[in-house]
């Protein structure tokens, strides 16, 4: 049986997975601006593409599927932004 959650613990945990999801996410972008080629045409597509694999893969390694599954899902929406 798992131990009771407050409703101030789960908040807390929530706002703690969300702020290292956005961690995960920041380094995917810096990872990505190192690599980018700014004079290639397709920059802005390879650079989004990048961004979403690199977060994905991090993402796999650090959480559980069912969390992996909700992000995918919220990475579906609007591209990243550099």
């Amino acid at each position: 049986m798992k131990p009771d959650m407050g409703e101030s613990s789960m908040h807390e945990a929530l706002a703690c997975l969300t702020r290292a999801r956005e961690c995960l996410h920041d380094e995917a972008r810096r990872l990505c601006s190192q690599v980018a080629d700014s004079f290639d045409l397709s920059h802005r597509p390879n650079f989004v593409g990048c961004v979403d694999e690199t977060f994905a893969k991090a993402l796999r390694q650090v959480a559980p599927p069912a969390l992996v599954a909700g992000a995918a899902a919220a990475s579906a929406q609007p591209a990243s932004h550099p």
